[in-house]
Order: C-alpha cells, then structure tokens, then sequence
C-alpha cells in the first residue's frame, strides 16, 4: 500500500499556523491506517516519514510514531544524509529518536554507514547497493557498431568551477591529475581554516587532508581513527571532531572537493577527443564539446545510453567508497560503462568483463579507443552486465533483502544482511 505523503506537505505549507495539529491529525490517519491495514512495516524515502508525522515517547525516550507504534520502519536514504535535502537532515544528528529500535536506515556504502552509526548517532544502519528496474532501463535496437556517439553522460548538479590549472590541463593528452588534486587540496585547506578552534584541531584536519591525498579511496573514519592511534597527543582533538556531527559533516566536506572536480574535467576533457552526448544537469563552467540533451526524463535515459558505444561514470567524491546508480543503468541498457574506479566497484560488476574501471581521464580514452575498434567488445560487456544485474542487482533483489532485516527489526534479531548487505 502507498500513502502518498506530498498532501500533508501541501497542507503544512498552506496553513503554517497550524502546523502542529495538522500534523497531529495525519499521525492518528496514519496510526489508524497501519493498525487497520495490520502493515508489517512502513519504508520512506530519507527522513520523509519521521518528518511528515509527529512523534512522542518510547520506553521514556523521545521516539518517532514508529516506535510509538510498534511498527519497523525504514529510512532508504538515496542520498546520505550529511548532503540530503540541502543539508536539512542535519537537525536529526544526535538525536534520541533517529537511533529508535524500530527504525532501519539504509544507505548504499559501508563507509557512510559506519559515519551515520558512530558519529551521527543513527540507528542500525545496513550498507546496501543501489538496484534498477531493468524494465525502465533495457537494451535499444541499435548495434554497438553503428552508434551516434562514442560515449554518452548523465550529469548531476555540484560541479565546481574550474580552476587555471584544470583549464590548463584539459589542454594536454596527459593531463597532471596530481596537480590538479594538489591544487584542490590548498583551497580544501584554505577553507577548512575556520572549522579549526585550536592548535590540535588545525593538525588533526591537516593531517586528514593529506590522507585524502593519499588514499582518497580509503574511508574517511578509517583515516581518522589511524589519526588518532598514531599521534595518541591528538586523540583528544580527533575525539572532540567525532562528538561534533555537524562540524564533522562540514570538515569531511571540504576535504573530500579535493576530488570534487573530477566528473566535469574527465567530462569535459574527454569531450574534446572524442564523439560525446551529455543529458541532465551539465555545468556550464566547464568547456564540455558534446551533444547537450538538457534535462532527460526518466523513461528516456535509457534510449540516450543506447545512441552511444559506452556509458561514462565519474563520482564527484561525497563520500570515499560505493557506486551510484550509473554503472547499473548503463549496463541495464545493454552498454558497456566506463566508470572511474572506486572501492566497491568490484563488488557491483567485475571490471574487465562487466564493467570497465579506468583510473586517468586519459585511462579512459585508451579504453574508449579500445571499444571504438573492437565494437563486439563493447556489445560482449553491455550484454554480461545486464545478465549480471538482471540477476544480481535489480529492486526486486535489493527489496527482499531489506525485507529480510525489516524482518529482523521487527522480532528484535540482528540479521546477517543487517550487519553487512552488499
């Protein structure tokens, strides 16, 4: 059953001045309905159901209606919830009620889901892959060998602008990443100045930078712990950093843009050296040559993927391990992705036969040079990825495994998939 929750929003907003007992009424609608219905469990996108309906107390602690009820509930956050909404989940951090025992969040890397659970002070938290309905995103009927483009991107918004060295080096058949990333990483310093109130904490940031610089793909919680446990004079400092979720939000924030920019530089660097399409929100800072659909529906991403030889995937690094949605998308249409490597990848797809991992944004144009001339190759690696994710990685699959740890949430067991879904 589906309760659609965008009129009780309509309502809040039109009457503000009784926001509260409008809300209070839709808590009862919603208690009756779950008792009448005798539902088994409740999901929501994000924090949308523990924000739509007022809470109350649990066992003498402050409790969301779910735990009020009885009744598991689960909080999938596509987007985790340090960036959610604008930020705005930001008021949850540390509160009794997000860690209630009938709640279950789920979020799609082990990385964000051990921040949630052990700076956030989230609840149980299961680290699941994304899936796709391989119905909406499915093979097209043009051959790999006679397609528009070489290369077809979906974009996001959040790209940065670029800077004089990147601009500089989307000039070069070689480009210097480590210099853009070195240069990424004195502006992360700059702007981490005020996150900073003492001698210890200015070490303790500096010190985290640099890991990112290092070993981007190694969780930032891992890093800081390895912080602490080598410099014991700054375990305090690292301390101090984990009891503050907002500041830790914000500093990891900053850190990370070290390798923000790499989407839209390996977007737009690639652009100039070979056939490219670009649909959704490209940003138009950066000198991207290609094919710019604009703002695609849904239903028609998957005819986009099909008109190209291959599907690019780049992360712009909000977090340090996990896939997004793309790769799936683009090997459920039948094509062979390009994705920038990251921890996990390996996991989702096997690089090599159902996906391809490159490194450099010159990396990737060898691949892409590799797949213009053996375009079987190509078709091969779309058709092995959507039998893998047909099997392995679709919602269906992704909604019985939760539907398991909701099971478990329910009798009060800790689950085998709740402690490590992939």
């Amino acid at each position: 059953m589906v309760l659609e929750l965008a009129p009780f929003w309509n309502a809040y907003a039109k009457e503000p001045a009784r926001r509260e007992s409008l809300m209070a009424e839709a808590t009862r609608a919603l208690a009756d309905l779950i008792r009448r219905e005798r539902a088994d469990a409740t999901v929501a996108m994000w924090g949308n159901g523990i924000s739509t309906f007022a809470g109350g107390v649990a066992a003498g602690r402050p409790s969301t209606v779910f735990d009020v009820l009885g009744i598991p509930h689960l909080l999938y956050w596509l987007d985790a919830p340090h960036w959610a909404a604008g930020g705005s989940a930001a008021s949850l951090f540390g509160h009794p009620a997000i860690a209630g025992p009938m709640l279950l969040h789920a979020v799609n890397n082990d990385g964000i889901a051990e921040e949630m659970t052990d700076v956030l002070g989230f609840g149980r938290t299961v680290p699941i892959a994304y899936g796709v309905d391989t119905r909406d995103f499915r093979p097209g009927p043009t051959p790999a060998d006679q397609t528009e483009f070489d290369v077809v991107v979906s974009c996001g918004p959040g790209d940065p602008p670029p800077t004089s060295t990147e601009l500089r080096e989307l000039e070069s058949d070689t480009p210097d990443m480590a210099a853009i990333r070195a240069e990424r990483a004195r502006l992360a310093s700059e702007a981490l100045r005020p996150l900073a109130s003492g001698d210890d904490d200015v070490q303790v940031l500096t010190l985290l930078l640099g890991s990112q610089v290092r070993e981007p793909h190694t969780p930032m919680l891992t890093r800081l712990r390895a912080i602490a446990r080598v410099h014991a004079s700054l375990a305090p400092a690292c301390r101090a950093l984990l009891g503050d979720p907002g500041r830790w939000v914000r500093a990891t924030g900053v850190i990370r843009t070290v390798d923000q920019s790499a989407r839209a530089f390996t977007i737009a660097w690639l652009s100039r050296r070979c056939r490219m399409a670009v649909f959704g929100a490209a940003s138009g800072a950066w000198p991207i040559v290609a094919t710019r659909a604009g703002e695609v529906p849904f239903e028609q991403m998957t005819e986009w993927y099909a008109r190209g030889l291959a599907g690019l995937n780049v992360m712009r690094w909000q977090d340090d391990v996990g896939v997004n949605l793309k790769p799936l998308e683009i090997g459920a249409s039948g094509r062979a992705c390009l994705c920038a490597r990251r921890a996990g990848l390996g996991r989702l797809l096997e690089p090599g036969r159902e996906v391809i991992a490159f490194d450099t944004p010159d990396g990737a144009l060898q691949e892409l040079r590799a797949l213009r001339d053996s375009p079987m190759r190509a078709r091969d690696i779309g058709a092995t990825a959507r039998a893998r994710i047909e099997r392995d990685h679709t919602w269906g699959a992704r909604a019985t495994t939760l539907a398991t740890a909701l099971a478990g949430v329910r009798s009060g067991r800790a689950t085998a998939s709740e402690t490590a879904v992939r």
